[in-house]
């Protein structure tokens, strides 16, 4: 770790998940890059997906864990309560650094403070948190309606969810088909064998605002210069739904 800060001493990048200054982000693995053009509908790439700067050398947190840690430690204190689902262990690491209230859960993760499934969060009272972070969690779920509909009653008023999806640029809308069952047929239609959904831009903001959540966006017009430094795509967003 020593040897590998010394060698991005000085750069000008830097990285919200270990606070250190990088010469440049890593690209992401070639097999990932090869797999990902043969998904029919990204020919364009992905919103947030930042290709020649995905991951952090020193710590390894990629481009959505170094967006959403930005836009946390911008715009919130450590007195927030927060719940991760399906943590990742950047973003996990660095919010229990700086003393956040920080729980997450998973159904079949290991090592989570909590089992539970996203569509019955009923190991939480209403109003627990005042932020529930969501990063590629809902194109799994057949339900989003429900798993959206329980991260709003988990969150406190004018508590914020942050929430990430594989957004395929140019996607005019959702791609869905719930009798598509075999690996193959995912992975072209989705992305990923235990995907079941292909979010559009539109696709994502109407599940939101139909939970009931106002929806605000934080993209590279937000602080141009932070998304510069920390190696985020000109297309990278994070949506932000906000409990009234």
């Amino acid at each position: 770790m020593k040897f590998r800060k010394l060698l991005n001493l000085f750069g000008k990048k830097s990285c919200p998940g270990c606070n250190n200054s990088i010469r440049k982000f890593n690209q992401i693995e070639e097999s990932v890059s090869s797999s990902l053009s043969s998904i029919y509908s990204a020919p364009q790439g992905f919103e947030a997906l930042s290709v020649d700067s995905y991951y952090c050398p020193i710590c390894g947190a990629n481009d959505r864990d170094r967006l959403i840690l930005s836009y946390i430690q911008r715009n919130h204190t450590s007195h927030c309560s927060i719940l991760e689902i399906a943590p990742s262990k950047a973003v996990r690491q660095q919010l229990v650094k700086n003393k956040f209230s920080y729980r997450c859960c998973d159904l079949f993760m290991h090592g989570v403070d909590d089992q539970c499934d996203i569509t019955n969060m009923t190991c939480y009272a209403d109003q627990s948190f005042d932020i529930v972070i969501c990063s590629h969690v809902l194109e799994h779920i057949h339900d989003d309606s429900k798993a959206i509909s329980e991260i709003s009653r988990i969150l406190k008023p004018n508590g914020q969810a942050l929430i990430l999806v594989p957004i395929p640029i140019g996607l005019q809308a959702n791609l869905y088909d719930a009798a598509i069952e075999d690996s193959e047929t995912r992975i072209k239609m989705y992305g990923q064998a235990d995907h079941v959904r292909m979010y559009s831009r539109s696709g994502l903001t109407d599940l939101i605002k139909n939970s009931g959540l106002s929806l605000k966006t934080w993209t590279r017009s937000d602080d141009e210069l932070a998304f510069e430094k920390m190696g985020l795509s000109s297309t990278s967003t994070l949506y932000i739904g906000i409990k009234q």
